[in-house]
Formats: C-alpha cells, structure tokens, sequence
C-alpha cells in the first residue's frame, strides 16, 4: 500500500512539475540561451580587444621606431593617425608622443593645443596632469601669467605626483612677472624638499644663487 501512495506521489510531483514547465519552461530557455550568448560575446568581446590591442601596440611600435629614427614628421603622422584610431591607453600614449614631436619641431602651438585636449580629455588625473605641466612649459613665454598660475596652483597641491615640477614653473612665472620675492621662496623651498628629485632640486640652487 505505502508503494501505491508513493507511486501517486511521485505522478502528482511529475505532473506538477510539466505544469510547471509548461508554463515557465520558455523563459528558463529563454535564460539559458541569453547566458550563452551573453558568455559568448563576452568571449568574442575579449579576442577581438586582444587582437585589437595587438594591432595598436604593432603600430605604436612602428611610430617609435620612425622617432628613434629621427624621422620626426613621419613619427608625428603616425602617433596621429594612433591617437585618432586607438582606443584610451595606446591612443593617449600616441597624443603624448606626438606632441612632444611636435615641439621638438618648433610647431609649439599645436603641441600646446594638443597637450591641451590631452589636459581636458584624458581618462586619468594623472596624465590629464603631466599634459597640464607639458602644456605650460611650452607657454612660459606666450601664455597670460595670471592664467599659467591658475592652471599649475592645483598640480602643485602637496599630495599631486608632478607638484615638484608644478611649483617651479610657478616660480618661473612668477619670475617672468617681475614677482622675484615670490619666485625666491619657491625655489628655496624645492631646494630644500627631500622629496623632489635630485635634478629639480640642483636647478632650484641654481635659481637661487642667481637670484642672489
């Protein structure tokens, strides 16, 4: 008798159970086919980056071999034709290197206006930074002095990497303003800043010994 009971039991669980499926089966189907493609173009996603990232790094190779070849021009126009192409870390390396061919060149303006874009549209602070420092180097002599302070005050805040190289463009600035007291206590603090590097600071002495 116990075997019967069990035996309806299990129909009743079985049949429960097609009801059941019956009325979700698609959706679970559904599911199990949306993972899979899901995975799969996750997969195919992750190659094809590969291959992509393969590609740009074989052509960012080839621009610095046409740098190191002295072949400048050539180099620019093909950091260029990377930077425009690539995704963010090649095409932002790219940018990098093609302004600084740029200035090498003496074409300042444009290298100016691309470390500019590179100072408003690289994904991070730090790059955005150092293009922010590359950029005011190049316009000690040509860019408003009031402007250049602004935009180094907050690369020169103590916990920034390039604060060191921030402090004496200020100085520089301040300098070229006829501001002497001012550029007189930058340099003497860089000077005296064990955390700057050793040739930052040797420039720093320099300054101040000419100061007088």
């Amino acid at each position: 008798m116990a075997d019967i009971f069990q035996e309806v039991e299990e129909d009743l669980r079985h049949e429960q159970m097609m009801k059941l499926w019956r009325r979700y089966g698609t959706l679970v189907i559904a599911g199990a086919v949306a993972i899979v493609v899901a995975t799969g173009a996750y997969v195919a996603w992750k190659n094809y980056r590969a291959k992509q990232l393969m590609v740009e790094g074989d052509s960012f190779v080839q621009a610095v071999l046409l740098r190191n070849a002295g072949q400048t021009r050539q180099a620019a126009d093909a950091f260029a034709a990377l930077a425009e192409s690539a995704h963010d870390g090649y095409g932002t390396l790219a940018s990098f290197n093609e302004a600084a061919l740029l200035a090498q060149r003496g074409e300042t303006a444009e290298a100016v206006k691309l470390y500019d874009r590179l100072a408003g549209s690289a994904s991070d602070k730090a790059l955005r930074d150092l293009a922010t420092i590359c950029a005011v180097s190049l316009s000690l002599e040509s860019a408003d002095a009031s402007e250049l302070k602004a935009r180094l005050d907050p690369v020169a805040a103590p916990d920034n990497p390039f604060r060191h190289s921030a402090r004496e463009l200020s100085a520089l600035v301040s300098l070229r303003s006829g501001d002497s007291a001012t550029a007189r206590e930058l340099f003497k603090e860089l000077a005296g800043d064990k955390t700057a590097p050793s040739g930052l600071r040797t420039r720093a002495e320099e300054m101040l010994q000419a100061l007088g």
